[in-house]
C-alpha cells in the first residue's frame, strides 16, 4: 500500500501538467515511434513490436506494449513509406491507447535516404480512480465517472540513413492535444500532452578487426522545459550479434544486447538499472524486441512464352 501512494505522488503531478512519451532504452531499434520520417526506411516491410516494463515490483509502475510495421511503395515514380502504430500505455491508474498513420517521402540523397514524414492518429485515455473516495469523499480534480476521451495527434520528422549512419529529427504532439474529461469538476484543469522534440543519432565504425563493428549512438528530448539524454554504445560481430551498454540522464544504466537469428528476423534485449531513488523500490525496468524485415517480389514477368502448338 505504501508503494502505491507512493506511485500516486509521482504521478499525479504529471497528469494534472502533460503527459509525456513513453520512453524505450531499445530506442535505434524503434524509430518510427517517434518519427514519422522514419516510414519505409527498412527496404521491405518491417513488423516490430516492444514491450517495457519500467520499475519492476513497484505497484503502479508503468508499462506499454508497442507495434509498428511499414514499408516503401512507389507512386509516380516516386519513393514513399507509409506505416501504422499502435500504443499500449498503463502508468498508475491511467491507461493510454493510441493509433496512428505515418507516411514519409523519400529520395536517395548522397550515400543513403531520405524521408520526411508526418503522422496522424487517435489516443484514447481512461482512468481507474477507484483508490479514490475511500473516506467518503472525492477529490474534484480527477473525473469521477466512466468517461474516456479520444483526441487527435500530430506528429512531423525528417530521417537520414546510410549503411553506417543514421539521424532523425522529429516533433511531436504539435497541437498540445488536451484530454477533456465530461465530468470534470474543475473547469479547464485538463491533462495534455506536451510537444516533444526528438533528435537521434548514431555512426557505426568498422574496428581494424573486419568482424568487429562499434555503434555509439544517442537520443536527446526535450518539451522545451526539460531535457532528456540517452547516450548508447553498441559492438556488434559479424553484423548480427551485438551487446553494450547505455546510460539514461538522472535515471538508469542500461544492458542491452540482441541478435540476428535468422535473416531478417531481430531479438534486443535490455535491462535498466536505475541510478536514482527508484534503485530502493525496484529491482530495474526490462525490455524486449523483435522486429522482421522480409521483402515480397512484385515485379511483373515481362517474358513471352510461345507454345509449339501456334507457331
Amino acid at each position: 500500500m505504501r508503494k502505491v501512494f507512493i506511485v500516486i505522488i509521482i504521478l499525479l503531478p504529471a497528469w494534472v501538467l502533460g503527459q509525456n512519451t513513453p520512453h524505450a532504452s531499445l530506442f535505434q531499434y524503434n524509430q518510427m515511434m517517434v518519427n514519422p520520417g522514419y516510414a519505409g526506411m527498412d527496404d521491405g516491410i518491417a513488423i516490430n513490436t516492444l514491450v517495457r516494463n519500467q520499475w519492476m515490483g513497484f505497484d503502479g509502475a508503468p508499462s506499454n506494449q508497442r507495434f509498428n510495421a511499414h514499408m516503401p511503395f512507389k507512386l509516380f515514380e516516386q519513393q514513399h513509406g507509409v506505416g501504422l502504430t499502435l500504443l499500449n500505455d498503463e502508468i498508475g491508474f491511467e491507461t493510454n491507447i493510441a493509433v496512428g498513420i505515418n507516411y514519409a517521402y523519400q529520395r536517395e540523397l548522397s550515400e543513403g535516404k531520405f524521408g520526411i514524414g508526418v503522422g496522424f492518429g487517435f489516443m484514447n485515455q481512461s482512468l481507474e480512480a477507484s483508490w479514490i473516495g475511500r473516506d467518503g469523499t472525492s477529490d474534484p480534480s480527477l473525473p469521477q465517472g466512466d468517461d474516456k476521451p479520444i483526441y487527435f495527434d500530430l506528429n512531423t520528422g525528417i530521417y537520414y540513413k546510410t549503411d553506417k549512419l543514421f539521424f532523425g529529427f522529429s516533433l511531436n504532439h504539435l497541437t498540445a492535444p488536451e484530454v477533456k474529461y465530461q465530468d470534470l469538476e474543475v473547469s479547464g484543469l485538463y491533462p495534455y500532452y506536451q510537444r516533444a522534440a526528438f533528435l537521434t543519432f548514431g555512426y557505426k565504425y568498422q574496428l581494424t578487426n573486419p568482424l568487429f563493428e562499434v555503434e555509439p549512438s544517442m537520443m536527446v528530448y526535450t518539451t522545451g522545459s526539460s531535457v532528456q539524454f540517452v547516450i548508447d554504445g553498441l559492438l556488434y560481430y559479424k553484423s548480427r550479434f551485438w551487446g553494450g551498454l547505455g546510460y539514461r540522464m538522472i535515471d538508469a544504466v542500461s544492458i542491452l544486447a540482441g541478435a540476428e537469428i535468422l535473416d531478417g528476423l531481430n531479438i534486443g534485449v535490455a535491462y535498466d538499472i536505475p541510478t536514482s531513488q527508484m534503485v530502493y523500490g525496484t529491482v530495474g525496468s526490462f525490455e524486449f524486441t523483435v522486429k522482421y524485415v522480409f521483402k515480397v517480389d512484385v515485379e511483373k514477368d515481362n517474358r513471352i512464352f510461345r507454345s509449339v502448338r501456334f507457331l
